[in-house]
């Protein structure tokens, strides 16, 4: 076992070249970030007298990181169906010098027997078979994270997938990620509003491994009735979610908490949640020779740059009107 340090959390791991689910403590490094979010989030908006659920809490580390960072008053619960966890965990805390509950049941068996003020699902996968249980096991005013891995049907490579798993039609094209997005909020929010709960979205962000949401959990027929209105197709994609992906003042919060490039993006992106376009394909298109700056396109069209692909600017323009500018500067 080799000791690794994340955040302020100490955690004991066998290393491994090849990430899977037959790790005998399943511990990911490639998914730090998202669970730095997890940090940022509840720095923001947890009361100390929260109740924090991790049905699917893996090597813990999320846990024990939540209460060095966030606060010891917390109360922090994990579960995972793996022999000898409860062990692991009395082990992990006594490394850590903090006190968690630990469960080894189903993770929908420890949703339905619990309530939380936040829970995170962060599955190697789908986040579907946890869907129904884990809206329901959030306290009206709570926090809902969902994290979804299979982010190739989501963005598009297997529409089929995604119309099974998700009830929508993705689109392989420059907004993909966002789409694939927007279709993993609907799924979510459809699974709330049958619960009479209204799922606002907080904050959302796109990886290469993973996207992941943060959403408001409301209990309230008005509010989820309002949050149906707000399904469309968009550009032959969806039925998806149509409203804003971010909380602006928690993106800002979000992005003074680390020097992540990625997060700084996102922060000015919220600002404005305005229409992507990708440039490299408009131009070629267009057969632009010369790509410009985008420095210098942003300020003539009073875009930003967008953390869900590198090759596109968000803009109220028009295809046409983008185009027109690109070819001046070119």
């Amino acid at each position: 076992m080799n000791q690794v340090k994340e955040g302020k959390a100490i955690i004991e791991v066998e290393p491994k070249e090849i990430v899977d689910k037959k790790m005998p403590i399943f511990y990911n490094p490639h998914m730090k970030l998202n669970r730095d979010l997890t940090i940022y989030v509840l720095k923001h908006l947890a009361k100390d007298d929260w109740k924090i659920g991790l049905p699917l809490a893996g090597s813990g580390v999320r846990g024990i990181r939540i209460l060095k960072e966030v606060s010891k008053k917390l109360e922090v619960t994990v579960n995972d169906k793996r022999r000898g966890f409860i062990d692991d965990v009395l082990k992990l805390c006594k490394l850590n010098d903090v006190e968690m509950n630990s469960f080894e049941l189903d993770a929908n068996l420890f949703l339905l027997q619990n309530k939380f003020d936040y829970v995170d699902v962060d599955p190697f996968g789908s986040p579907n078979p946890f869907l129904d249980l884990a809206v329901r096991s959030v306290r009206n005013k709570g926090i809902l994270a969902i994290t979804a891995t299979d982010t190739s049907s989501l963005s598009g490579t297997y529409p089929k997938a995604c119309i099974r798993k998700y009830w929508a039609k993705p689109k392989k094209d420059e907004k993909m990620h966002e789409t694939g997005i927007r279709i993993l909020i609907r799924k979510t929010q459809l699974i709330g509003a049958q619960h009479s709960i209204a799922l606002t979205p907080m904050y959302s962000i796109s990886q290469i491994h993973y996207v992941k949401v943060f959403f408001r959990v409301e209990k309230s027929k008005l509010k989820a009735d309002e949050i149906l209105k707000q399904h469309e197709i968009i550009d032959e994609a969806g039925p998806l979610w149509t409203g804003k992906l971010y909380d602006f003042e928690l993106a800002k919060k979000i992005a003074l908490e680390s020097d992540e490039r990625i997060l700084q993006l996102i922060a000015v992106e919220a600002k404005d949640e305005k229409k992507i376009h990708d440039v490299h394909k408009l131009s070629k298109k267009y057969k632009v020779k010369q790509i410009p700056k985008f420095e210098k396109i942003l300020k003539l069209t009073k875009g930003t740059r967008t953390h869900f692909s590198e090759k596109c600017i968000r803009t109220n323009k028009t295809e046409k009107e983008l185009i027109k500018i690109i070819q001046q500067l070119s």
